[in-house]
């Protein structure tokens, strides 16, 4: 990851489809849909279904920020590296007791 600090971060290697696969298993944790949960985060679905697939390079800190709060993940972070961490490890493989 770089671009530390900054609004958008840029995912190197494999992080965006492993936050997307993150993504995806907080949001079924939840039990939503892809259209429920975009409704909910105001995210429009087709951008979601790109961060899921880990097709989008880059997103706005802000967005998965927005992703947490609403798929109920508790936590703080501080950098950009924090954040990724966080849907690093929310994957079918940790179940949930095992959250941030």
């Amino acid at each position: 990851m770089s671009n530390v600090g900054t609004k958008k971060i840029k995912f190197i290697n494999m992080e965006a489809r492993r936050v997307g696969s993150g993504i995806r298993e907080l949001r079924l944790r939840r039990g939503r849909s892809l259209e429920e949960f975009a409704r909910m985060t105001n995210i429009p679905s087709d951008y979601l279904d790109r961060l899921e697939e880990g097709y989008e390079p880059e997103v706005e800190r802000a967005v998965l920020a927005r992703i947490l709060e609403i798929g109920e993940a508790r936590c703080r972070y501080y950098t950009n590296q924090d954040l990724i961490n966080i849907f690093l490890c929310i994957s079918p493989r940790n179940p949930p007791e095992k959250l941030i």
